[in-house]
């Protein structure tokens, strides 16, 4: 896709009594494709869809999977299967002067289907194609300094030493958040093949940022070091950003602090070096989208004009031609594009590697549940409800009637029941009914228009429930009796009596199975009244097989059957018992089934 082909978008118009010729429709074709591959370019970038696995096969072939990629024109590339190649076969072999390559994929065009054409007029060409095929072709080329560094937009860069064989560059995004960390990056880059080595050193001032222990002042230090040729070294160090109210700040090298040295010859290093940043509170999100989006339409175009997709590197050796492939690497020299299809997918992937990171909220919480763990594990659980107890008609002072039985829902043991008569009083200040709950002794309030009555408690400890009673101590005025009622246990974790271990258990999910000598089983189990637990695995006899931490039994050789005991490590009272019956017979009885059923 050519500058002037992205900038001028031309389009056929249509009206009554056109005449359309070949170059009518070559304009309707243009215009279409123009416009799918400048949003291929602008919306996806450059690179591989999916697929285009490169694989080596042996010394001198590679096999390239299929998929898909798009170029910097924004033209799709499409290799419906995979390929072999040969590394002799490949276009610009012969041309390679080095002993790295880079394997890149480009788009080709074939003219196919020629047909007999009436209207040529011009002698020798009686024949034109009647179609255009759409097509891929992969070739190899030099890889030469700075192919494979990519240019990025949104950092502020400057060079603080560059001659024949280094150069160091120091990098910040140009943009940063306010209390936020960044990170600076000092990138040194080997660019001879000279064994030399290097030494630098410089002392950077910091105004609006400061390191972890508080500095302000960053020292940056390299002794002796060797790389090869086109390699790359990065020496990172975290700042953090102040919260105060500067727009724009800068790091600056303090003069005379700076020096280099090659081969213990004195360097000439940039001492006006300088990185100039904007500080903002913008979310990182705003920051990397408006720095993205912040370059001009022109400069990205003009970036659009290599055809290739680089697949892979591949390290040679051999000369003039003929080369041996020693090794091809993918990761470093393929760049993948990120499409919406793709992002759940990602999204899950890294789900399993990224644990979500606690609110800190959440963090104070799940520290104070720590320190409460290692107070004495003595736990208050409460429950309360309302009761109606009715009343029989004409009931006199002194009788007595009684609730059915009610369940408190703190299960078995010692629970301590309170109860109070609940009713519906005039106030007289506002003329409303209020409603009240006496607990206790209701005489003592005698000026009060309720019900007089004596109430009492019957737990039934074994069966989790209660029952009330209650005895009228004046005259009935209700034919019900709303009763409010408050159960509390005391639970003291480290007096837990043992005979609560019968209520839980563990149920192997299979309690027995069949498996030919040396197959393997996993034994799982669930857990009943209880939460699931740590479980330990152990075979009853020896020679009977060999099972893991985590449950998975390889039966031995002989046949037999073997007992493996499973039990709650933290509470080995709490057990069951699994069993591996293990056959040859079972084992040659299906692969002769199995010959049958294929004959």
């Amino acid at each position: 896709m050519k500058d002037n082909q992205i900038l001028n978008f031309v389009r056929n118009r249509y009206y009554t009594g056109k005449m359309l010729t070949s170059k009518d429709f070559q304009t309707e074709q243009l215009y279409m494709n123009q416009k799918r591959s400048f949003l291929n370019h602008m919306m996806y970038g450059t690179g591989v869809v999916c697929g285009l696995s490169v694989k080596k096969l042996d010394e001198t072939s590679f096999m390239v999977e299929s998929g898909v990629a798009i170029d910097e024109q924004g033209r799709e590339i499409v290799v419906p299967a995979s390929l072999v190649k040969k590394l002799s076969a490949i276009a610009g072999v012969e041309q390679l002067t080095g002993n790295r390559a880079a394997l890149c994929l480009r788009y080709k065009e074939d003219m196919i289907h020629p047909v007999y054409s009436i209207a040529e007029e011009e002698e020798g060409r009686e024949y034109e194609y009647n179609h255009v095929q759409e097509g891929y072709e992969l070739y190899l080329e030099d890889i030469s300094e700075g192919d494979s560094e990519e240019e990025e937009d949104f950092l502020c860069k400057s060079v603080f030493l560059r001659q024949e064989d280094f150069k160091i560059t120091l990098m910040l995004p140009k943009t940063v958040k306010k209390g936020k960390k960044v990170k600076l990056v000092a990138r040194i880059e080997k660019l001879s093949d000279r064994n030399w080595g290097l030494s630098y050193g410089a002392s950077l001032q910091l105004a609006s940022f400061r390191q972890e222990d508080g500095s302000q002042e960053l020292v940056l230090e390299g002794r002796d070091i060797y790389l090869d040729k086109g390699a790359v070294m990065e020496q990172v160090f975290w700042l953090c950003t102040k919260q105060n109210q500067v727009e724009q700040t800068s790091i600056l090298l303090e003069h005379g602090t700076g020096y280099a040295s090659v081969a213990d010859c004195d360097c000439k290093v940039n001492d006006d070096l300088k990185l100039q940043v904007n500080v903002t509170d913008m979310s990182l999100e705003k920051i990397a989208s408006s720095q993205l989006g912040r370059e001009n339409y022109e400069n990205r175009v003009k970036k659009a004009q290599r055809e290739k997709v680089v697949l892979a590197e591949l390290s040679l050796l051999g000369a003039d031609g003929a080369y041996i492939i020693t090794g091809i690497k993918e990761r470093e020299a393929k760049n993948y594009i990120n499409t919406p299809e793709s992002l759940g997918k990602r999204l899950t992937y890294d789900s399993y590697f990224a644990e979500p990171e606690l609110k800190p909220q959440t963090q104070q919480l799940k520290a104070a549940e720590a320190v409460v763990q290692e107070e004495p594990k003595e736990e208050i659980v409460m429950t309360n409800g309302f009761v109606e107890i009715p009343l029989h008609v004409g009931m006199k002072k002194g009788d007595v009637c009684y609730s059915d039985e009610i369940l408190h829902g703190l299960g078995k043991g010692d629970v301590y029941v309170k109860v109070g008569v609940q009713c519906m009083e005039e106030d007289v200040r506002t003329n409303q009914s209020t409603r009240t709950t006496i607990y206790g002794n209701s005489d003592l309030f005698k000026e009060d228009d309720h019900m007089k009555v004596e109430t009492a408690v019957k737990v039934y400890n074994d069966k989790g429930s209660f029952q009330i009673a209650a005895r009228l101590t004046g005259a009935q005025k209700s034919i019900v009796l709303m009763v409010h009622w408050v159960a509390v246990k005391f639970h003291n974790e480290q007096s837990e009596p043992e005979e609560e271990f019968a209520d839980k258990r563990i149920v192997p999910k299979t309690s027995a199975v069949k498996l030919a000598p040396k197959e393997s089983h996993c034994f799982q189990v669930e857990f009943e009244h209880m939460s699931s637990s740590r479980l330990t695995y152990e075979l009853t006899e020896s020679e009977s097989g060999e099972i893991t931490q985590d449950g998975i039994y390889t039966a031995p050789d002989k046949t037999g059957v073997y007992e493996i005991h499973i039990y709650c490590t933290d509470m080995p009272e709490i057990s069951t018992y699994v069993y591996a019956v293990v056959k040859k017979a079972d084992a040659e009885e299906n692969a002769s089934l199995g010959k049958n059923d294929n004959q």
